[in-house]
């Protein structure tokens, strides 16, 4: 079981910057308190942009304010049909790194590693 910040964790996905948010909203039932995405801060912006009506207006700053310090963890809580939700994102790296191949061309690799604290 994974637990942050004492509230147990009911879902965890993994999408990536294009993934559809859709599939996330459509997960939210009666049974479901607290998800976890891992994502790249796109998604996390598509995410927002989709469900703007329904996050507090100071969940709306405080994801902000996490996004521009350069937080690899943030969360919201948002009220669909009728029922609140908490959905923490860890937001993946977004650095790549050129590397030589043993063809000679050169590939652009995601470097894909971060130490989050939380």
């Amino acid at each position: 079981m994974i637990s942050i910040d004492n509230k147990k964790i009911d879902l965890v996905f993994q999408v990536e910057e294009y993934a559809s948010v859709n599939d996330i909203i459509k997960e939210l039932s009666l049974e479901i308190d607290n998800i976890l995405v891992i994502c790249p801060e796109l998604f996390i912006q598509r995410f927002v942009h989709a469900m703007h009506d329904n996050i507090a207006v100071y969940n709306l700053d405080s994801l902000e304010s996490d996004l521009n310090s350069s937080m690899k963890y943030t969360g919201v809580n948002i009220l669909y049909k009728g029922k609140h939700f908490a959905i923490d994102f860890i937001i993946l790296s977004t650095e790549t790194k050129v590397i030589n191949t043993p063809l000679g061309d050169k590939q652009d690799y995601k470097v894909g590693f971060n130490k989050i604290n939380i």
